[in-house]
């Protein structure tokens, strides 16, 4: 924070509040400059800072951070984003496994069944009980009148 002539009114030194410093450092005369805003400079590396002009205090307050701390920041929220997004990926595609199977199991058994009756070779007396839910539910789709009384 700073007056409008450049002195300073707070800084992390307090060797310099109070010292018009801004012949030294460029960019505080940019900062008072730009009155309000974003603005980019140079100060032991790239920095991005803002400034917001109060009229009636004559002040200037500013800050800046260096772009290498925002660009640690942004890798490690990617890194989260893309741990999770790996997660969930491996979660899903498990989750529509374990349903396709759960569907696709008894339509095995039910094909297996059929295709030894159709043959001769099958066991009339079995039972198609995992298949009795899924007929049913696929013949009513289907919306064929017919009722199975399978047991």
């Amino acid at each position: 924070m700073l007056y409008k002539d450049g002195t300073l009114l707070t800084h992390p030194d307090p060797k310099l509040i109070g010292k018009n410093i801004s012949d030294k450092l460029t960019f505080l005369t940019s900062m008072i400059e730009k009155k309000n805003g974003f603005f980019e400079y140079d100060f032991k590396g790239p920095k991005f800072g803002v400034v917001r002009t109060i009229d009636e205090y004559d002040w200037t307050v500013g800050g800046g951070t260096y772009y290498s701390e925002i660009r640690e920041t942004l890798n490690g929220l990617r890194n989260l984003s893309l741990t999770l997004f790996a997660i969930t990926l491996v979660v899903v595609i498990l989750g529509i496994y374990f349903v396709v199977q759960g569907m696709t199991k008894p339509l095995k058994i039910m094909l297996d069944n059929m295709t030894d009756i159709a043959e001769g070779e099958g066991d009339l007396t079995k039972r198609l009980r995992e298949s009795r839910r899924l007929l049913e539910t696929w013949l009513k789709v289907q919306a064929c009148p017919v009722r199975l009384h399978l047991i």
